[in-house]
């Protein structure tokens, strides 16, 4: 079976974590014997546009972990103006690619843009997946771009969501049927560790309550909240780890070091480093603003930490408050900070949440059930006859 995956994101040399989550599901897949490609389209970067000049680093052909990856550069404005042309800007090349590897389904990660250049792939049966906001809330925009993205449903043969949230979303642009599959983490990686024995390994006090945010430290992440929550938990000598990099990295710094907060700023882990950090936790925390389904609590729950998360997008559909961890209001720093209180002060309840988590994830938040589902998906739409839209 040979998969030719269209991306929104994907992992590249100067930035090796960026969308790692579609590298890990496919080297899951490719476990499976799925032979797999990958096309992402980035936007041209011309020096004018500043905060787009980070893409001109991107090589036109690389692989990554074995797995071959082609950059296609297509013009765009800000605002995402013009996108709607990029599978008539790209359809030569999409098709040498399809010539060359003669996949059996294409497989498009994240509904905009990455689905438009689904519509320059000819008859291949197309399995979409929309992902986070580039399907709950891009569409929604502007009435092109909703047109655009009903279009794009419309030529799938297998419609996919990472969960029911972004799942509603989609059948309001028009999908009869959507298969929600989440998002996972490799087992083998994340797995409940001795938390003393990480912490020997970290360099960390054996005795200090420990809360973990992994993610860009950015303010739709929470960060700000998150930050003022640890200020209230002083009483408690409660500490905190950050791992990830973003513009608040600094103030965040800043303003725990002013407030007596032990924090430790781990920078960008790679898995089994951040496998580590995780082992190292007595909580994991991630007051998001939004989300579709976040592969940082997929990897939490494996590893067996209760989780404290903001109760919007698909998060509750894999934490249940006071079983596997507590959801808190977004943008309430107070709230966020009398749930991780709960779960630090008592550690019975806590290893109660662990145990939950650990058993959760490992039934249905790993690479290896998502990779099974798809796999299932790929033989069904490949081999039946296919009408856009469904399978006959």
């Amino acid at each position: 079976m040979r998969v030719l995956v269209i991306a929104n994101n994907f992992p590249w040399p100067e930035h090796p974590f960026d969308g790692v989550f579609n590298l890990r599901a496919l080297l899951a897949l490719g476990e499976r014997g799925i032979d797999a490609r990958v096309v992402r389209c980035v936007p041209w970067a011309p020096p004018l546009q500043k905060r787009w000049q980070h893409y001109r680093t991107v090589p036109d052909r690389y692989a990554v972990d074995g797995v071959p990856v082609r950059t296609l550069r297509g013009l765009m404005g800000p605002s995402n103006w013009g996108i709607g042309t990029l599978g008539e800007q790209l359809r030569g090349r999409l098709h040498e690619e399809i010539a060359d590897f003669r996949p059996d389904v294409v497989h498009v990660h994240g509904l905009l843009p990455a689905g438009v250049l689904a519509l320059a792939t000819g008859n291949v049966p197309l399995v979409l997946t929309g992902h986070g906001s580039e399907s709950y809330s891009l569409p929604w925009t502007r009435n092109s771009l909703q047109a655009l993205a009903q279009r794009i449903i419309s030529r799938a043969a297998a419609v996919c969501a990472v969960s029911d949230f972004v799942g509603r979303h989609l059948r309001r642009l028009g999908a009869p049927d959507v298969d929600v599959i989440p998002n996972g983490a490799d087992e083998r990686i994340f797995f409940p560790q001795d938390r003393t024995r990480a912490r020997e390994i970290l360099n960390l006090d054996p005795q200090r309550p420990l809360v973990l945010f992994v993610g860009h430290l950015e303010r739709e992440k929470g960060v700000t909240e998150l930050v003022e929550a640890l200020k209230s938990l002083r009483d408690l000598e409660a500490g905190a780890l950050f791992a990830g990099k973003g513009a608040l990295q600094s103030w965040a710094e800043r303003e725990l070091e002013a407030a007596g907060v032990y924090a430790r700023f781990l920078g960008t882990l790679d898995h089994h480093h951040l496998a580590q950090a995780y082992a190292a936790a007595d909580v994991f925390a991630l007051p998001s603003y939004r989300e579709g389904l976040p592969t940082v609590i997929c990897e939490a729950m494996n590893a067996g930490r209760a989780v404290v998360a903001s109760d919007v997008g698909g998060i509750p559909e894999i934490v249940e408050s006071g079983v596997t961890g507590y959801l808190a209001p977004p943008r309430d720093a107070r709230a966020l900070a009398e749930r991780v209180r709960a779960v630090l002060c008592d550690p019975e309840r806590r290893e109660e949440m662990e145990r939950a988590a650990h058993a959760r994830a490992r039934t249905a938040l790993t690479w290896a059930a998502n990779a099974r589902r798809y796999d299932a998906i790929y033989h069904r739409v490949a081999t039946r006859e296919v009408v856009y839209g469904k399978t006959m």
